[in-house]
């Protein structure tokens, strides 16, 4: 693939860098088409992966049920376990599934980011978490859970005021961090 046909400065610098791009094999074929460098892993968060120093596994997840379910796109969150580092679940579009229940109650990420927004359409259900499945994470969890993806498009009404409230109320606020558009957050390991 010629450079030129990579547009955007990202894609362009991950073409240029040949930066190993992890991926589902979902999406590898149309990565691999614009001459990244990828590296899909195996579904399935039984089956962790060498990455880095540390090791990565996915964690299936589904973008919405029912109606509106059906027209969107499931796929996975990562797990990310580093040595000397706090275990990272980045969940991705989800809403709160048995799967992702198990996942969390069984591994106890240090740190959970979760979509917040309960974002939908005007018809069928929540697409992603909305405020009572962000309280259950967080109360599931004995780590931080950062809840994002909030108060960002037209089809998410969750506020951050109301999420926070709402933490407060359930008394997880002290592991639900909630944070303002550009906030850059430094969370700490847990002790063992």
């Amino acid at each position: 693939m010629r450079p030129s046909s990579c547009t955007s400065g990202i894609a362009k610098w991950l073409h240029d860098t040949q930066l190993p791009i992890i991926c589902t094999p979902h999406d590898a074929a149309y990565l691999r088409k614009r001459g990244l460098n990828v590296q899909p892993l195996p579904d399935g968060h039984d089956q962790p992966q060498a990455f880095f120093e540390g090791r990565i596994r996915t964690v299936r997840y589904t973008h919405g049920e029912g109606v509106m379910g059906r027209f969107m796109e499931h796929g996975v969150g990562y797990f990310i376990e580093m040595p000397g580092e706090p275990s990272l679940y980045l969940a991705g579009d989800t809403i709160l599934t048995p799967g992702v229940r198990a996942f969390v109650s069984q591994h106890q990420p240090d740190i959970s980011v979760v979509p917040a927004g309960g974002a939908r359409f005007d018809m069928g259900g929540d697409i992603i978490m909305g405020t009572g499945d962000v309280i259950a994470v967080t109360q599931l969890s004995s780590g931080m859970v950062v809840a994002n993806h909030l108060e960002t498009i037209s089809h998410c009404p969750v506020t951050r005021a109301e999420l926070l409230l709402a933490g407060r109320r359930a008394g997880v606020s002290q592991r639900l961090v909630v944070p303002t558009d550009g906030e850059r957050l430094e969370l700490q390991h847990r002790a063992p």
